[in-house]
């Protein structure tokens, strides 16, 4: 497996942790590619592949075992909306969640393993692996252009955020669309023309 399969089976996870703490995308994959991926068999580790841990979650000092990626998932975002994680979660910016993250207890190395500040190692990983472009903005912004497609019931609305075209939906009356709790839109990044 490549870290860039790895990433694609691990995304719609972090977007279900990143919509239930309020911690971007980004962060949490970096976060998990840390905590489960193995640069030297380049492939995901037992936390990832057996123990179905994708943060190394740790309750008591010993890495926890689930029964499904799910389930461990849940309880990374349990501990993750626990009070010592504020920080993070509040955090403005991708390298300021990476910094609290790594002053953070979840890891006894702060993710400096290649040297400080804490959480050096996250903020890498997400420009190595241009994890930021999965942070996608959970809502139009007011202006976009809205349009309402009758055969599928859904409403859509493009715009440009930051110079990055993007792709809303959100169902309409009737629609037998659904999105994850806490949801209310699905988002896309749109391709820039070549």
């Amino acid at each position: 497996m490549t870290i860039e399969a790895f990433i694609a089976e691990a995304l719609p996870y972090a977007r279900q942790a990143s919509s239930a703490t309020g911690v971007r995308v980004s962060v949490v994959l970096a976060q998990w590619i840390d905590e489960t991926w193995d640069p030297a068999t380049q492939s995901p580790g037992p936390d990832w592949t057996i123990k179905h841990n994708p943060g190394n979650v740790s309750p008591g000092g010993v890495v926890a075992s689930y029964p499904t990626l799910e389930d461990g998932v849940t309880a990374w975002v349990d501990t993750m909306l626990g009070p010592v994680y504020v920080p993070v979660r509040v955090a403005s910016s991708v390298d300021a969640q990476c910094m609290a993250l790594g002053a953070s207890p979840w890891a006894a190395s702060h993710y400096m393993a290649s040297g400080p500040p804490p959480g050096s190692d996250l903020k890498r990983l997400v420009t190595t692996y241009d994890l930021t472009q999965y942070d996608l903005p959970p809502a139009p912004p007011e202006g976009a252009d809205m349009t309402y497609d009758p055969v599928n019931k859904l409403i859509h609305a493009v715009a440009v955020v930051n110079g990055v075209a993007y792709h809303w939906w959100q169902p309409g009356a009737g629609s037998e669309v659904t999105f994850p709790p806490g949801t209310t839109w699905g988002v896309e990044r749109l391709p820039v023309p070549a």
